[in-house]
């Protein structure tokens, strides 16, 4: 899903948000910095307080959906993220839709509005999302749930890049290991550290944030090589989904050594 310019607020006029109907009404924009000047055409609520309350029970619907149905283990990381960045993302709706109905020139450029223009146009996927969660998505609709979800990250992810990465936190793991041991840490088969363990075991160790945020359609593998003289090498791989879910779950996440 690419960011695009084409600024497309939602087709229908009115749209029913938690029961409550949404009306729309056209105003015309100046495009800021355009010479000569253009203008365009765009449909606009008349309730942001509305329209922004369907959007944020849309969301944390499916935010909340995700975190509980097994489908979603190998995404749980995104999932995760989605539900750091969705107070963020109620802001710059909050804001943006007050812009649009109190303004008359429009910034095309800014990220908020992009953002905000990419969320809006997927209002209606998500509104049928969240019925479907609410009436037990079969097999083939739990797909289109999952679908949904990650376009969300997807939207994040693109115009938000850089404060997607703020909201990252470092993974702390416990080693369980013999002394003297070698291990090796790879993140997707990129070697990131290298060490030996002293006396004292287990130990603990981070893998720094900079490492863990995820592109939309990129599954992060981390693996650990240990290897010692006399003992067989051994390879311990794990999705930072599944290491995430461990985090969130058991609050620590520890991994053993073990050559017997």
């Amino acid at each position: 899903m690419k960011t695009t310019r084409f600024l497309f607020f939602l087709t229908p006029i009115a749209l029913i948000l938690q029961g409550c109907p949404v009306k729309f009404e056209k105003k015309e924009f100046i495009i800021r910095g355009s010479n000569p000047v253009e203008k365009i055409s765009l449909d606009v609520p008349k309730s942001c307080e509305k329209f922004n309350n369907g959007i944020t029970v849309n969301i944390e619907a499916m935010v909340k959906y995700a975190g509980e149905e097994a489908e979603f283990k190998a995404n749980y990381d995104k999932v995760l993220l989605i539900e750091e960045f969705s107070d963020r993302l109620k802001a710059i709706t909050s804001a943006q839709c007050k812009i649009v109905q109190t303004s008359t020139v429009i910034d095309t450029e800014i990220s908020d509005h992009t953002f905000y223009n990419e969320i809006v146009k997927n209002y209606v996927e998500y509104q049928k999302v969240r019925d479907l969660i609410l009436s037990s998505p079969n097999e083939s609709q739990k797909d289109k749930v999952i679908e949904s979800v990650l376009s969300v990250y997807e939207i994040i992810y693109d115009n938000k890049k850089d404060e997607l990465a703020e909201y990252v936190e470092n993974l702390k793991i416990q080693l369980d290991v013999d002394t003297g041991a070698n291990i090796l840490i790879f993140v997707n088969d990129n070697q990131i550290d290298a060490f030996q363990v002293g006396i004292d075991t287990p130990i603990s160790y981070t893998i720094d944030k900079k490492h863990l945020l995820p592109k939309p359609n990129e599954q992060i593998k981390i693996r650990f090589k240990v290897f010692a003289i006399g003992f067989q090498e051994l390879n311990y791989e794990f999705t930072l989904a599944e290491l995430r879910e461990k985090e969130k779950q058991e609050g620590e996440i520890k991994i053993k050594y073990s050559n017997d």
